[in-house]
């Protein structure tokens, strides 16, 4: 069973399968020493979405839409590995746009999923973008998305006493909505249409991505080349990775100390029992509390070796997006950044 869930929502056709997709491309032969891998009907599925993707047919060559039926979730289980181990087991939950309109069922499920989630990931369709009318570009995200999505967020912030987890904005088909929107113009839009993403206490980013530069082109007859793809996904590992340390630290500091006082308490009696006289010694005694104090000892530096290692991995994650921070924006408090910069840990 997958330990880390990440949450998907947007709308019908806004790109969710295809993220899926190209990510898993993106990532199953390799990137800094990381690979993806899952289960056998999953890889089958993703690579023949993938050899699909890369034939110039069309419209045809995208791969279909989550339906909004009693297939309405498709779950995708993944493992992170690190230099050929095993690091992190994720699922990825894709909802329906549709599914979302319905209000039923599974937009409960939805919200518990989200509460679930290091992740939230919100997908806005680059098609809405594709306009030369400032206000009709508006108008296409606040129908499109943000009608539907900004008030579950705000539902699901009050439920929870004003939290939300990070929120990732991935703002799909860059390759067609960069030629009608600017950079400022869309930060602009974004925070105000899904402003409960960007008030007080929230930490919140927008990274548009692309199956291709020209893909396109030539009524959709151009390259795959998938461009981003990795980050959204690296952003959520990373905040993992930081959540994950932050509760390992302070359950091992509370175990270290009662471990520490464990083996003081051990070594003490061992050595009050050692200064006895040699024909009132209990040498069973005195070797079983040595045995305990050794045991105690290793508990406290597997411990550290644990918070250590979960340390690491959130530095490697929050250091390659550092490298890449030009390429994403970060808002911390609704606040944009100049650049992601990783927590101090």
């Amino acid at each position: 069973m997958a330990k880390t869930k990440f949450t998907m929502i947007g709308m019908t056709s806004s790109g969710k399968s295809c993220y899926i997709t190209a990510m898993y491309m993106k990532m199953a032969v390799g990137m800094d020493a990381f690979t993806l891998t899952t289960d056998e009907d999953t890889r089958k599925k993703l690579e023949r979405d993938i050899r699909t993707l890369r034939e110039p047919i069309g419209v045809s060559r995208f791969p279909s839409a989550t339906q909004n039926n009693e297939e309405s979730i498709r779950k995708y289980e993944f493992q992170l590995n690190k230099d050929r181990k095993e690091i992190i087991t994720f699922e990825m939950m894709d909802y329906a746009g549709g599914a979302l309109v319905d209000y039923g069922a599974v937009y409960d499920e939805v919200k518990q999923s989200i509460e679930e989630s290091t992740a939230l990931y919100i997908f806005i369709d680059g098609k809405s973008l594709c306009s030369d009318d400032p206000e009709e570009r508006r108008e296409n995200v606040y129908y499109d998305c943000a009608m539907t999505i900004t008030p579950l967020l705000q539902e699901f912030a009050n439920s929870h006493e004003g939290a939300l987890p990070p929120v990732v904005f991935v703002i799909t088909k860059s390759d067609l909505c960069k030629h009608f929107v600017s950079d400022s113009e869309l930060t602009a839009l974004v925070k105000e249409l899904f402003s409960p993403a960007f008030s007080d206490n929230t930490i919140s980013y927008m990274c548009a991505i692309s199956l291709g530069d020209d893909i396109s082109e030539d009524e959709y007859k151009g390259r795959f080349r998938p461009i981003n793809v990795h980050l959204p996904f690296f952003l959520g590992c990373y905040h993992e990775y930081v959540a994950q340390y932050q509760i390992l630290k302070a359950d091992v500091e509370d175990s270290n100390w009662q471990l520490e006082k464990e083996k003081r308490q051990a070594l003490n009696a061992a050595e009050k029992e050692n200064k006895k006289f040699f024909i009132f010694k209990n040498d069973e005694f005195i070797n079983a509390r040595r045995e305990a104090a050794k045991t105690a000892k290793k508990f406290i530096d597997e411990n550290n070796n644990l918070v250590d290692a979960t340390k690491k991995m959130a530095t490697i994650f929050g250091k390659r997006l550092e490298q890449e921070s030009d390429s994403f924006k970060c808002f911390k408090n609704g606040v944009e950044q100049g650049e992601f910069r990783a927590f101090e840990l």
